[in-house]
């Protein structure tokens, strides 16, 4: 234990998973950070947005060393995230989805790794597939491309090894030696409490998607690094589960998002950029729209 700004800060992890009505997703993930916390952990938190009592009275007789702080409405991602930072005290932050779960141990190996190298931020581990292939959850900084070379953008899926694809999706390695990136999925990532002590919570603007992208971006602009590590262990995540239950909400909120962050840090002649990319991510938005739309309505016809 160390003493830092009048509280005490503690060796080891808090977990924070924010849930959205995926409860048998939470289940699993809460079973695997109890089954493989290696004694690291310290304090579990689960902000339940727009909670069901019935479900959360049923977890809270099932996993006691949580906190679950139960919301009465949806509070969003990152609010939810900061709401949890503030009741925590450990030298370490670990974000999972409620749709992942911890498939091997990671905290003592990510523990090395940040005591090795202050200047480490944030750890991405391995993250996969339900069917084992590895995501790619490491990425490059977004530009006006991403729209199209992101890593669910239609020319990444028609040329998955061009040079664009590559800089937005860091090639993935499942056992791959730790390598400094721009940004890392914050499906799960281990964060160090005094970088947040020093660039802040999560911007909650965003209120779902993008504010992993945006927080590692604050880092490395306050000097501190991200890591990928696929190395340390595996994840795995069933990508976006919640997401699909309503999927017009998620598809509006993912390409504003997407707007806002470029926004952020546009400073280009006029602002132009942003201009540019108001336009793309109305256009893929409509796309994508579009394309739910149809497999949602047309194929029943």
């Amino acid at each position: 234990e160390t003493q830092k700004m009048g509280r005490r800060i503690l060796k080891g992890f808090d977990v924070i998973i924010v849930n959205y009505r995926t409860y048998e997703g939470l289940k699993k993930a809460l079973c695997s950070l109890f089954d493989l916390d290696e004694g690291l952990v310290n304090r579990v938190f689960v902000v339940d947005n727009e909670s069901d009592s019935a479900f959360l009275n049923e977890f809270r007789r099932e996993f006691p060393r949580v906190d679950f702080l139960a919301q009465e409405r949806n509070l969003g991602f990152a609010r939810a995230v900061n709401l949890a930072l503030e009741k925590g005290a450990s030298e370490f932050v670990m974000l999972l989805n409620p749709d992942a779960f911890l498939k091997t141990p990671i905290f003592q190996n990510a523990l090395h790794i940040f005591e090795e190298d202050e200047r480490v931020a944030v750890i991405g581990p391995g993250v996969l597939d339900p069917d084992g292939t590895i995501q790619g959850s490491a990425r490059g900084d977004p530009g006006l491309l991403t729209a199209f070379f992101g890593r669910t953008g239609l020319l990444s899926r028609l040329f998955p090894k061009s040079r664009f694809a590559a800089r937005d999706v860091v090639s993935p390695d499942v056992n791959g030696s730790p390598r400094v990136v721009d940004w890392v999925s914050g499906a799960c990532m281990m964060v160090r409490r005094r970088a947040i002590e020093r660039i802040g919570l999560l911007d909650e603007r965003f209120f779902m998607y993008w504010e992993d992208c945006d927080w590692c971006k604050r880092f490395r602009q306050g000097g501190f690094k991200i890591v990928y590590a696929p190395g340390v262990g595996h994840v795995v995540h069933a990508c976006g589960d919640a997401s699909k239950r309503r999927p017009f909400r998620s598809i509006y909120h993912f390409h504003k998002s997407a707007f806002l962050l470029y926004a952020k840090y546009d400073r280009s002649p006029f602002r132009m950029g942003t201009l540019v990319a108001s336009g793309g991510a109305l256009l893929r938005g409509l796309m994508a729209l579009a394309i739910e739309g149809w497999r949602m309505f047309g194929q029943k016809g």
